[in-house]
């Protein structure tokens, strides 16, 4: 009798287990499937930042731009600005390209700082840093550059090698307000603000308007 029952439970032990394993195999597939799916998210986060700053860099710009671009829930005005370390080059050849870095983190930091959540603060190139300031009025466009720039200055990073007199490492500004959001004739009238500002001395914001 007994091995009559254990002949007639075999095959019921079987399928339990078959089911208990095959629970676990799919337990362990989904979560290797989110596991996965985490790290290709981290991974493409990872891929638009900038590792020095931990700023976006042009990846993240044209991403995150494409995704604000669709927000048409308001009526606002975005300003772009570009930001340029005066005389980066000759500071960087000078001190050594840590102190570059330092610099560079710095006045990143400064930059997170002014900003606003709904802006965003990209590490353009080298020395330069741009940033898009979504549904602000030119007088607070203008307020957080001053402010970027005047705490950059308080930062009093030594740069004895500036030929412009300055005893410390200072920016220069551009921006201007980005129409119909075409980010790129922006730039361009920020970046002509900024060439003004150095043309002007350095050290300084500009605004540049339509005509």
């Amino acid at each position: 009798m007994t091995r009559i029952l254990f002949v007639l439970a075999l095959p019921i032990i079987a399928l339990s287990l078959h089911r208990v394993i095959t629970r676990r195999r799919e337990a362990f597939t989904r979560q290797l499937v989110n596991q996965l799916e985490r790290d290709k998210a981290r991974f493409s986060d990872l891929s638009m930042i900038d590792p020095l700053t931990t700023l976006l860099n042009r990846r993240g710009l044209e991403f995150q731009f494409h995704h604000m671009s669709n927000d048409c829930a308001t009526e606002h005005k975005d300003f772009v600005v570009m930001i340029d370390i005066d005389f980066f080059k000759l500071y960087n050849d000078h001190y050594g390209h840590q102190y570059g870095d330092t610099a560079l983190t710095a006045i990143a930091q400064i930059i997170k700082e002014a900003v606003r959540s709904r802006d965003l603060a990209v590490r353009y190139g080298g020395e330069e840093f741009l940033l898009i300031l979504r549904d602000a009025s030119e007088t607070l466009a203008i307020q957080i550059c001053e402010h970027i720039r005047s705490h950059v200055e308080q930062l009093a990073l030594i740069n004895e090698y500036q030929p412009n007199g300055y005893s410390v490492v200072t920016i220069s500004a551009g921006l201007s307000e980005m129409y119909n959001n075409n980010l790129e004739n922006a730039i361009a009238r920020a970046d002509q603000a900024l060439y003004l500002s150095k043309q002007k001395g350095r050290n300084r914001v500009s605004l540049q308007k339509v005509a």
